[in-house]
């Protein structure tokens, strides 16, 4: 997992700060849950709206596929290589899996 920038760590405390001045409790979800469990994290997110797959119309379960694929792997190294100052972005890009392409 990389590491957040103080830049995002200070935008996310805005965020949280923001949230709690409105009363408001956010739901929360990461990449790596959707990614892991993406059926999961449909009914999470909808059981936290108070709703359910069958009352938004989405019966049957996703089989969700990265999208991901070579050309877009040489995108992301073109532009960390134009901007090394994103240096938190660099370190994701070094832990891509290779993927084949499509």
């Amino acid at each position: 997992k990389c590491q957040p920038t103080m830049q995002q760590t200070q935008r996310n405390q805005q965020w949280v700060d923001f949230f709690e001045q409105q009363g408001i409790t956010p739901f929360e979800l990461t990449y790596e849950q959707v990614q892991s469990d993406p059926n999961h994290a449909i009914d999470e997110m909808l059981g936290w709206g108070g709703e359910t797959r069958s009352t938004v119309g989405v019966d049957q379960q996703r089989n969700l596929q990265v999208q991901r694929s070579t050309e877009t792997e040489e995108w992301i190294k073109r532009f960390t290589e134009e901007n090394p100052d994103l240096v938190d972005l660099r370190y994701r890009v070094a832990q891509v899996p290779e993927t084949p392409s499509h």
